[in-house]
């Protein structure tokens, strides 16, 4: 997360909702954020949520464990990820399922956008984080037998657990609320 609340998830919904409220139609407001929050990532100094994230990550792959990232993040955010995660000390790639980039274009679904795997991370933009995530597991010849996936939003929790049912493969999904009262307690401060 960002060191600052400026750039921060909470700021973005923030920043959507008020630019909605000033007459702005959802897809307008939308892509005025999001072209603002892109530019703090390129900008923002960053820390880990919880310290004991990384000797997390570390001690699983110790034991070998498969672990990458899997973000809603688009292309235009790979290089500013690879280095937000360079400066912290992170290092998904030693023991993701595939250690090449690999490149991904759906053309059957008009509504879908280039996905990429680079450094551990699979970058899903705006597409279905399950179908994006098999999708790569198959590019990457690695069939799990089970997915334990952690994240902070229920409807990216359900679609990999979907994709996870469909492929016949044990889910088990942890929604990360750590977060919650930080943003609630933000969206409060800012309404004043």
């Amino acid at each position: 997360e960002p060191v600052q609340s400026l750039g921060s998830d909470q700021w973005f919904y923030l920043q959507q909702r008020k630019y909605c409220q000033e007459g702005m139609s959802a897809a307008a407001a939308l892509k005025r954020v999001l072209a603002e929050w892109v530019a703090w990532q390129h900008l923002a100094e960053v820390q880990l949520v919880q310290s004991e994230a990384k000797p997390l990550i570390e001690e699983l792959q110790g034991q070998h464990r498969k672990v990458m990232g899997l973000t809603t993040r688009g292309l235009e955010m790979t290089f500013c990820t690879s280095y937000q995660f360079e400066k912290l000390g992170l290092d998904l790639i030693a023991t993701a399922p595939s250690q090449k980039m690999h490149f991904f274009v759906d053309d059957a679904n008009s509504d879908a956008v280039p996905f990429l795997f680079q450094k551990g991370v699979l970058f899903t933009g705006k597409n279905h984080k399950g179908k994006a995530l098999f999708t790569f597991l198959k590019a990457a010849h690695f069939a799990p037998k089970h997915i334990l996936f952690i994240n902070d939003k229920e409807q990216d929790l359900k679609q990999v657990e979907e994709a996870c049912e469909k492929n016949k493969v044990f889910f088990t999904g942890l929604r990360y609320s750590f977060l919650d009262k930080k943003v609630k307690d933000f969206q409060k401060k800012a309404a004043f």
